[in-house]
């Protein structure tokens, strides 16, 4: 029998996503034959930070690439972005999905999933499936896979596993509490915070303010500074794997092809296991 084509859920806020870490995974995967569903919380469909997708000055620095633009007007125009499912609705699941993506952008719309509480359940349902080791696996299907580009890593290290038994922290640690990952590093995220000053954007880059930052964020959860991994001191392209879980962060638009090819790798090395 020929096995179903491999199915996967983008999570989008409804506002603000950069369209270049949406986009080229989609490609990527509609390109590879694969079934794509869209959630937003309510099933709003979403919209992309526009500001990415000018053809002003802005957007030919800091926004998406010719080719990213026209990647995400097709997707923008497909039949599942225009039909989202909702993240929030009673049944909703991410476990019937092989791969779940977290995309990121950092106009502060996006805080809507980032923060979601619903949204950090479901993930909490999904993150034992995505272990290596088969032993957290409790039926004959294949291993979850879970991507996060850029800001989309701060929705994994804001949602938690439960509560330790006889504990009075209502949360656990974090998900990403033993995991390497990535994110998008300082220096980066300052280097664009200063260039969108040319246009007088305050804020934009700092989605949760001056304070903070994607990186701090992330690597307050984890167990040992050793597990972020920062990437090149460059924009090369750069995605890690994790050794434990089969799971890929990136940091930046820039690494999105390579991203999402590594997600399909770990989806292909899923589904062979149990073949």
């Amino acid at each position: 029998m020929t096995p179903h084509p491999p199915k996967a859920v983008i999570i989008l806020a409804d506002e603000g996503q950069d369209p270049t870490e949406v986009a080229i995974p989609w490609k990527k995967f509609r390109d590879g034959g694969w079934e794509i569903t869209f959630a937003t919380e309510n099933g709003k469909v979403a919209r992309a930070d526009e500001r990415l997708l000018g053809n002003g000055v802005f957007a030919t620095f800091l926004g998406a690439s010719k080719g990213a633009t026209a990647a995400y007007r097709e997707m923008a125009d497909s039949e599942a972005h225009r039909n989202p499912l909702a993240w929030s609705a009673q049944g909703f699941s991410l476990v019937p999905y092989d791969a779940v993506l977290l995309p990121g952008g950092h106009d502060k719309p996006i805080r809507q999933y980032l923060d979601s509480e619903s949204l950090h359940l479901l993930l909490r349902e999904y993150w034992p499936l995505v272990k290596r080791s088969r032993d957290a696996i409790t039926s004959d299907e294949p291993p979850k896979v879970v991507g996060a580009i850029c800001h989309g890593v701060v929705a994994l290290s804001n949602a938690t596993h439960p509560p330790a038994s006889g504990s009075t922290d209502p949360r656990g640690p974090s998900l990403l509490h033993d995991v390497e990952t990535s994110t998008l590093p300082y220096w980066m995220e300052q280097v664009a915070w200063i260039a969108s000053q040319a246009w007088l954007l305050g804020g934009y880059y700092k989605t949760y303010g001056a304070r903070r930052s994607c990186s701090s964020d992330v690597s307050k959860v984890l167990n040992k500074k050793e597990q972020y991994k920062c990437g090149p001191l460059s924009q090369s392209p750069f995605a890690h794997v994790d050794p434990s879980y089969h799971y890929i962060s990136a940091r930046f638009p820039g690494d999105a092809w390579l991203f999402a090819e590594k997600v399909m790798e770990e989806v292909q090395q899923c589904r062979n296991s149990t073949t």
